[in-house]
């Protein structure tokens, strides 16, 4: 699905839309499962990096502004985390993966999408969003060191 596509509709829209319907309750159980009736798993995409740690709080306002783009764009759920117990591996660790130095702390963040559809959408029109602009909203930061990947889920409890 994409933004210039005509079945485009914008996911806040379509659940508010689904939400006030009479039969919300039956659409909303087609929305969420696969026809031999098992639940829909969602589309989440994840990160790890390094922050300086005194840029703390620049990193919270950067998250707010940037949660905020991703709601608006379909995002389910975003959620950072402010690493405390992230050790140093021999062989393998955070801190390794995004080359993390002394005065930096490991950041683990992920944001649940409805499906990878929603996301590849969502992050087109986050790129043109005047509020993601590093000009707007710098990055505190190297972003050269972040590590990403997108996942389907196949288990939640």
């Amino acid at each position: 699905m994409h933004a210039h596509d005509s079945n485009y509709v914008d996911i806040n829209v379509l659940i508010k839309q689904v939400s006030q319907h009479p039969t919300a309750g039956r659409i909303w159980r087609v929305a969420l499962h696969q026809p031999d009736g098992r639940k829909k798993m969602s589309y989440v995409s994840g990160f790890v990096a390094a922050v300086p740690t005194a840029n703390r709080e620049k990193f919270v306002e950067h998250c707010r502004v940037s949660a905020e783009v991703f709601k608006e764009l379909g995002a389910l759920e975003v959620v950072e985390c402010w690493g405390v117990n992230v050790p140093e591996g021999e062989v393998t660790s955070f801190p390794m993966a995004v080359k993390a130095k002394e005065d930096e702390t490991v950041v683990f963040s992920w944001i649940v999408w409805p499906s990878e559809e929603i996301w590849q959408t969502g992050m087109q029109k986050m790129m043109e969003d005047p509020r993601m602009d590093p000009a707007n909203n710098p990055m505190p930061f190297d972003g050269n060191r972040i590590i990403f990947g997108g996942f389907e889920k196949v288990f939640e409890a």
